[in-house]
């Protein structure tokens, strides 16, 4: 008996990842791609836990997803390295999905969802893409990433169809894992032509704006970053360093959520900075907030897998 979908006669191809985050901020336009290409898409993801995006923008995606034909399955993964029984009931969630839509092709992101899912292509006999954001290990970093996290990529490197780079770094150590088609596409970015394109009146405009609705004033100095609020992304290193300046004139401004909320928020009470650093929240728009600061902070580091 066919199915529904070897009726229609479209290869189905399913995106991985351990949280909708990952989905909704990166694999929109991969979706978009594959719809076009006549193939029958799937999101496997945990939406409910959703990652760096709040549960209400995790249910928009789930609407915007369906109106677009794809079809949303929840998949259990936890983040880190999860643990022993929550890994196993993704495993199956996931293999079940692969197996009851007829799966010809699966494209994994984020490293335990793809290790989950390189298990799952390889058990049903299913070709698997990994896009890998960001290896733990890398040249000049430490010991202990190449000892624990390498040998684990090269172990499911032999399950691996094609892999994708999105930096040169990682490329070139991607040349040692046994896959045979590894590519390089460069990753995320600012959209230089997107910016050029917005009238340095308008920029101005939405400079002032946005530094007026934040309470920042003129002739202060304003700081940006963006990113998860995670002891990953290292926002605390930049509040403690406002408090040693201890510079009147300079503010701090973070756009994102996460689990580091809390202590962020503790620090910045301990250090009496309540009235320079503010913790803005899950933000849609950031081109006002670029325009409005004098410099952008990023200075994340490698502490685990995410």
């Amino acid at each position: 008996m066919k199915t529904k979908n070897q009726e229609n006669n479209k290869r189905q191809i399913i995106i991985v990842a351990t949280t909708a985050s990952m989905i909704e901020q990166f694999n929109m336009n991969n979706i978009k791609i594959l719809k076009e290409l006549g193939f029958g898409v799937h999101v496997g993801t945990n939406f409910k836990n959703p990652g760096t995006i709040t549960n209400e923008i995790s249910n928009g995606l789930i609407e915007r997803l369906t109106k677009l034909g794809v079809k949303c399955h929840q998949i259990d993964f936890k983040r880190g390295v999860g643990t022993p029984s929550a890994n196993k009931k993704a495993f199956r969630q996931l293999s079940k999905t692969v197996e009851e839509e007829d799966i010809s092709g699966i494209h994994t992101h984020s490293p335990l969802g793809s290790i989950i899912a390189r298990r799952v292509a390889h058990k049903l006999g299913v070709k698997i893409l990994y896009t890998a954001h960001g290896f733990q290990f890398f040249k000049g970093g430490r010991l202990k990433d190449w000892l624990v996290y390498f040998p684990v990529e090269w172990f499911y490197g032999r399950w691996t169809d094609a892999l994708v780079t999105i930096n040169t770094d990682d490329y070139a150590v991607a040349k040692h894992l046994p896959i045979k088609r590894v590519y390089y596409i460069p990753g995320v970015g600012t959209d230089i032509e997107n910016v050029e394109r917005i009238a340095k009146e308008q920029r101005q405009k939405l400079r002032q704006e946005v530094r007026r609705n934040l309470g920042i004033n003129n002739d202060e100095y304003l700081l940006l970053s963006v990113g998860e609020l995670s002891e990953r992304k290292n926002h605390a290193t930049v509040i403690k360093a406002i408090s040693k300046l201890n510079d009147p004139k300079i503010k701090y401004v973070i756009a994102g959520i996460g689990d580091e909320e809390t202590n962020l928020k503790s620090l910045i009470k301990e250090n009496r900075l309540e009235n320079k650093v503010q913790l803005l929240g899950y933000q849609t728009d950031l081109d006002g907030l670029y325009f409005a600061a004098d410099l952008n902070v990023f200075i994340s580091r490698n502490v685990n897998l995410n």
